[in-house]
């Protein structure tokens, strides 16, 4: 049995016994309780920053403590490391699950390639601002685990900002003590009872060895047997095999000749209970938890007894081969007259199953490479590489297809070995393209909301001639051009680096026109009860055709919304209100008349918004084939509601 299926099992247990707690920590800010500056090279010039924070308790003696290093790089810029601990110092319990959520400051970075790990994530939450979550499982009791990562950023050390932005991380542990357990408790005074009538009336080591055969019997023969049935049953029931081949598969391989084991087991039965019953007997009546003591101050009648064990698991294996054989009949013992045919049978799926293993990971690379290759970015002719190396493993597996062991491996080993050599360097290049991607898409992004705000901005006479200029001065084709280039030569690191100045130069003017149109318009203050406006959303999901429903004011803030824990409410408002305008805005342009409605469909499902007056937008979001008829009906009766809200206001 792996690991994984171990730990499965472990807390499959717990969750059957009752006996697993969950304690919480959520989100807080962090308390500095040491701090240290250090000169590491003696230039009278700090460059190591060192943080300690005060223990956060997660549960009953379950805590998590951070630690933080910050070290000047003498290329320019900061690295950041943090270790998180999470530490169990109660011994009575076992930490069976640890769920870790940490949010990187956006003011360190939000990009994925300025951060490497000690330990990887399990997964990532979010990816603006960064939000990471690592899972580990079967931890143990009076244990501790880490999980640590390291981001490189221009940001300066300062402990006054260390202390507004360090927060703990979402912390959920769970614990269990299955000794507890009202389940255990009743099988253990079972167990005793049981134990203590079988030494009334043979004595205390004959108990002592039938009593733990029989403990074995149902641990080996019925719970385990079982628990392998099931699971033999499922793979079965996956690779679509009968059910008579898990049976089987499950029962193994029998032994034709067991006199043998007969004689030795019916030897060790009688020499182990006469040597007990000639052997002086302990005094006064002894339960389960004396057993361990009772076998340390006698030890020759516990060696008896133990060879009175073995006998009867002899015995016992013997019954249980013999019982296999009558049941499944022959074919339960064909598999001793052959174990050659077995073992190359076993080395071949081995074979195949590395070859496919192998396979996996450089087609998820070559997909990578061949995604970054089709947006118009060169990786320097890794799509060659991958495209051989996959050949060459499609050959491997071919091979061992044919019984052609030997040579299978042969091309498998140099498959392996060229994907080693390449690998690291493929993944950097994926990355370092991957980052530079997402500075461009971030540019084009900036320029397009920049724009739209200089025509809204125009249309309402607001003089944005300033932002305008710095707009002006960012040429973003040319700049997408050098960047390609550039990456052609292998620079992408420099390419992005020449991007994110002018990139914040657009952000930077984006934000100035937005703050003057901001100035410029005079909305009418909602002074409406906020739980009618959430009566009116309510209503909209409830209808069962709207999977969530907002209220918001122009200038993008939220008045009322049903929206999903996982949505972030500002963003929506923000972006539906500004969706709105610039559909007018084109509206007008064309002469088109008034907007009814502004439809956005994506593959995930619909947005519409719809304007209410008194400068705020009604916004729903539906499925993707959700009848729109119905949604926009049901939009126009809430648009009337709350109206009425405000008139009466």
């Amino acid at each position: 049995m792996t690991r994984d299926r171990l730990i499965f099992a472990i807390l499959s247990l717990f969750l059957l016994l009752g006996c697993v707690g969950e304690s919480r920590l959520f989100s807080e800010r962090e308390h500095i309780s040491d701090y240290k500056e250090f000169d590491s090279n003696g230039d009278l010039k700090n460059d190591l920053w060192f943080y300690t924070f005060k223990p956060v308790e997660v549960g009953d003696q379950v805590y998590s403590q951070r630690a933080l290093l910050v070290t000047a790089l003498p290329e320019g810029g900061y690295t950041y490391k943090t270790i998180v601990t999470v530490t169990n110092n109660n011994p009575d319990t076992l930490l069976t699950e640890l769920i870790l959520t940490e949010r990187v400051p956006p003011d360190l970075t939000r990009s994925l390639s300025d951060v490497s790990f000690d330990v990887n994530y399990t997964s990532i939450v979010k990816r603006d601002p960064l939000i990471f979550e690592w899972r580990a499982a079967g931890i143990g009791t009076g244990a501790n685990t880490s999980f640590a990562y390291t981001v490189r950023t221009q940001l300066e050390p300062a402990r006054a900002w260390v202390e507004q932005n360090v927060f703990t991380p979402d912390v959920v542990a769970r614990t269990g003590n299955p000794l507890v357990s009202p389940i255990f408790v009743f099988f253990t005074n079972l167990a005793n009872g049981f134990f203590l009538g079988l030494q009334s009336a043979l004595g205390f080591y004959p108990a002592v060895a039938i009593f733990s055969s029989l403990a074995f019997i149902i641990v080996y023969l019925l719970l385990w047997n079982l628990a392998r049935f099931v699971y033999y049953l499922l793979i079965a029931i996956k690779n679509r095999r009968t059910l008579k081949s898990a049976v089987y598969e499950m029962a193994g391989r029998g032994e034709q000749n067991n006199k043998l084991y007969v004689g030795v087991g019916v030897l060790l039965v009688v020499l182990g209970f006469g040597a007990m019953y000639a052997l002086p007997k302990p005094a006064g009546v002894r339960d389960i938890s004396e057993i361990v003591g009772a076998f340390s101050a006698d030890p020759l009648p516990a060696a008896a007894a133990f060879l009175g064990l073995l006998g009867i698991l002899a015995l016992v294996f013997v019954a249980e081969d013999f019982l296999k054989g009558r049941a499944l009949g022959r074919r339960y013992y064909e598999a001793v007259s052959r174990p050659e045919e077995l073992q190359a049978a076993m080395r071949e799926s081995e074979t195949i199953e590395r070859i496919q293993h192998l396979h996996d990971e450089v087609n998820d690379a070559l997909k990578k490479v061949q995604v970054l290759a089709n947006a118009g970015f060169e990786v320097g002719g890794e799509t060659a590489k991958l495209e051989a190396i996959d050949g060459g493993l499609e050959q491997a597996e071919e091979k061992a297809m044919k019984k052609k062991l030997e040579e299978a491996q042969e091309i498998y080993i140099a498959s392996r070995q060229k994907w080693d050599e390449s690998k690291k360097g493929i993944n950097a290049k994926v990355a370092k393209v991957t980052a530079l991607q997402g500075e461009i898409q971030a540019l084009y992004k900036a320029k397009g909301e920049v724009d739209a705000l200089s025509i809204e901005a125009e249309s309402l006479g607001v003089n944005v001639e300033a932002a305008k200029k710095k707009v002006q001065e960012v040429d973003v084709e040319e700049l997408v051009e050098a960047a390609r280039k550039k990456s052609k030569a292998g620079k992408f690191d420099e390419a992005a680096k020449a991007i994110g100045p002018k990139r914040r130069q657009l952000e930077e003017a984006g934000r100035a026109i937005a703050d003057l149109l901001k100035a410029k318009k005079k909305l009418k203050p909602v002074e409406v009860s906020r739980q009618k406006f959430d009566d009116v959303m309510k209503m909209l999901v409830t209808s069962g055709k709207i999977e969530a429903a907002a209220l918001v004011r122009r200038d993008g803030l939220m008045v009322a919304s049903k929206l999903p824990e996982s949505a972030d409410k500002n963003v929506i408002a923000a972006m539906s209100a500004r969706m709105l305008d610039r559909a007018e805005m084109v509206s007008g342009e064309l002469g088109e008349g008034a907007v009814q409605y502004v439809l956005t469909e994506s593959t995930q499902g619909r947005t519409i918004s719809m304007d209410v007056g008194n400068s705020v937008v009604l916004i729903c979001l539906t499925k993707p084939k959700e009848d729109t008829g119905f949604v926009i009906i049901a939009m126009q009766n809430a648009r009337s509601k709350i109206s009425k809200l405000f008139e009466g206001a």
